[in-house]
């Protein structure tokens, strides 16, 4: 059922309701006026029943003396007044709901893109995609409150949808009233008419043709005040008020409108999310991809670095193996060398040792005969020593000779 069907029930009720009592009460007045055959009978009547007075007010059973009849109220100010106060509560809160609801204000969220500089290894690349974590976090914050926002928007709508409908139900039932004797709708609380009427005129939420509806009703209850003896008020046709009826279109509008906004908000932020989300795993993706190539120019690098550290100790070997053979080489040449040099000192020494014992030997002088005497020229002799330093530079010579041609 929906609200506004509840609300007619309502309204159906409480006419069935008033509508009964209202003939229990003619059948009362039938029965009071043909008792009317003697003021005698009538005064023991009244005073059985209530009170005799004009403008007098009692319960359903009492009664009064205007224009020559008896009649009962069927309604009392008191009760219609009770009602004008919970109509101008009704009006004050549903007032309050409007505010409420379209004071909310959507707050604006963005994220600031991050991007990769240009040559940014895969460390730099992956510190960007997990950075992307509280950025994902932070759109679902608001995404989460922007639905609670929006539950919230819904929630009062939903009060002031029930608000509206309280409040047919409730104008229905005092312009009802307004057809009862003049004399039982007599408002002396003037006060509570003009803020009725205020609280009327202050709600945006109804409709301009409702709102002037309310106001002629309040207006009607007012000159019921100011009516003299035997005067018949000026009443306006009955308005049917409903929930629906009563709500201004333009406000209604604006209400699906502020909901469409929020539902927008939630899809952008949605989106915003999944966009992040996808950037975030493309970025991890690239970091694998960098990661990989690093490894692998790594890997390349250290086997080059390898390969040339092994030719140079290949290098570094064969030259000192070479070097090893030289020296061996020379060692052994070295090493026989001496054996020749201390032979020879002792041939010279016996070679001495002889020319001494010859010139020892007594020589016979001759007579010499003077020649001519020609120029000799003397050439160097090497001595022993400068043939053995010429010797070796000759051996040296020829195992440098061998060595090269190895």
């Amino acid at each position: 059922m929906s609200i506004f069907q509840k609300g007619m029930t309502d309204v159906l009720k409480r006419a069935d309701r008033i509508q009964r009592e209202r003939l229990k009460k003619q059948k009362q007045m039938a029965s009071v006026r043909k008792l009317q055959a003697g003021m005698a009978v009538s005064s023991l009547l009244l005073l059985g029943m209530g009170q005799v007075a004009g403008g007098t007010y009692g319960a359903f059973t009492d009664a009064e003396d205007y224009r020559d009849q008896l009649k009962a109220c069927e309604v009392f100010p008191a009760t219609i007044e009770k009602m004008l106060e919970e109509l101008r509560a009704d009006l004050t809160e549903l007032s309050a709901l409007d505010r409420e609801v379209f004071s909310v204000k959507l707050a604006n969220h963005s994220i600031k893109i991050k991007e990769v500089p240009s040559g940014a290894d895969s460390e730099k690349i992956s510190s960007i995609a997990a950075s992307l974590d509280g950025d994902i976090n932070d759109l679902q914050t608001k995404i989460s409150q922007t639905q609670e926002q929006l539950g919230n928007v819904e929630d009062v709508w939903a009060r002031v949808d029930q608000g509206l409908t309280d409040l047919a139900v409730l104008v229905n039932e005092i312009q009802f009233n307004k057809y009862y004797h003049p004399n039982c709708l007599e408002i002396d609380h003037a006060g509570l008419l003009n803020g009725v009427t205020n609280e009327v005129n202050k709600l945006s939420l109804l409709d301009t043709h409702m709102k002037n509806s309310i106001g002629q009703l309040i207006k009607e209850y007012r000159q019921m005040k100011n009516l003299s003896d035997h005067a018949v008020p000026e009443l306006s046709p009955s308005v049917q008020f409903s929930g629906e009826s009563l709500l201004n279109s333009e406000k209604h509008k604006a209400y699906q409108e502020l909901k469409k906004s929020f539902a927008d908000r939630i899809d952008e932020l949605n989106v915003q999310k999944d966009n992040t989300a996808t950037r975030q795993a493309k970025l991890y993706k690239l970091a694998d991809e960098k990661f990989a190539e690093e490894e692998k120019a790594r890997l390349a690098k250290e086997k080059e670095e390898e390969e040339k550290k092994r030719a140079e100790e290949e290098k570094l070997a064969e030259e000192q193996k070479k070097a090893a053979e030289k020296k061996e080489k020379v060692k052994e040449k070295s090493e026989s060398a001496p054996e020749e040099k201390v032979e020879q000192p002792v041939e010279e020494e016996e070679v001495v040792k002889e020319a001494e014992e010859v010139i020892e030997e007594p020589v016979e002088e001759e007579p010499v005969k003077e020649e001519p005497v020609e120029e000799v020229i003397e050439e160097p002799v090497d001595t022993p020593e400068e043939e053995e330093a010429e010797s070796a530079a000759a051996e040296e010579a020829v195992i440098e000779e061998q060595t090269d041609g190895e």
